[in-house]
């Protein structure tokens, strides 16, 4: 599973847990800074200054949300030359190297495809998974900043609206049914609305264009009465439209179809 730390550029380090934990290891390779994308805890918070933010492998994770902070906090660390970065996750595989490759990018303004071989040729066990690959991308097309008025920074600040009705979701968990079957299907639901309508971003084809329109049909009657008869057992029909849920997932799902269209 590749080394504890891998030097990835000057100054840059990459690895997993383990590299986190070994104090002497880390003094060694000169780490003053450490960028933690894992739900592990900090290992020496009084010997290295820390970004700590939680993320999961998985496809449902965002992490370009947060690539501007990650960028910056690594910047400024490595804007002084004595000063050495070390970003892992558990593994060392596809978060941490999703963070190292976001930085990367934005420092020399490579692409995305440059910057994964670079860092392939330093620790050839990274992997970013699937997801994480496809922010990379959209991070390219964002040229390395998420503000902006373009149609492509207007459909990021969609998606980011996914990403907070996932949290809505996690946070409803408690008031939900005693059935994780339930859970299993709506977020089996929402799993495939949003891969449609990343692939309908992302593609003009009549085939998709024709597939995204079927949604007026069937969208809002499928998640009302999922919803509502058994996800959440306190929800309203009634007040549907007015539900943090509908305004942060529906809506944006249904502006991300229509400024596609032709």
């Amino acid at each position: 599973m590749g080394n504890s730390i891998d030097k990835i550029d000057e100054g840059l380090y990459l690895g997993g847990q383990p590299g986190s934990s070994n104090k002497d290891l880390l003094k060694e390779n000169g780490i003053t800074h450490i960028v933690n994308v894992s739900h592990e805890k900090v290992c020496f918070p009084n010997d290295f200054v820390y970004l700590h933010l939680i993320f999961y492998d998985t496809n449902e994770n965002f992490m370009l949300p947060f690539f501007e902070e990650i960028y910056g906090f690594m910047d400024k660390a490595l804007s002084n030359k004595n000063n050495a970065v070390f970003v892992h996750c558990s593994a060392g595989v596809s978060r941490s190297a999703t963070a190292v490759i976001c930085y990367l990018m934005k420092k020399n303004s490579w692409t995305f495809m440059e910057t994964y071989k670079f860092v392939k040729e330093k620790r050839g066990v990274i992997s970013p998974n699937q997801s994480f690959g496809a922010q990379l991308e959209m991070w390219e097309k964002l040229e390395y900043t998420l503000e902006g008025n373009s149609e492509l920074h207007q459909n990021y600040q969609t998606l980011k609206s996914i990403n907070k009705a996932w949290k809505i979701l996690e946070e409803k968990r408690n008031i939900l049914y005693n059935s994780k079957k339930r859970i299993q299907m709506i977020e089996q639901i929402v799993n495939s609305l949003v891969k449609d309508a990343i692939l309908f971003k992302e593609s003009q084809t009549k085939k998709l264009r024709k597939m995204i329109k079927k949604y007026d049909k069937w969208l809002d009657k499928l998640l009302k009465n999922v919803l509502a008869n058994y996800y959440f057992p306190d929800f309203s029909v009634k007040n549907w439209e007015k539900d943090p849920f509908y305004r942060h997932l529906i809506l944006p799902l249904k502006t991300l179809k229509y400024s596609f269209e032709d």
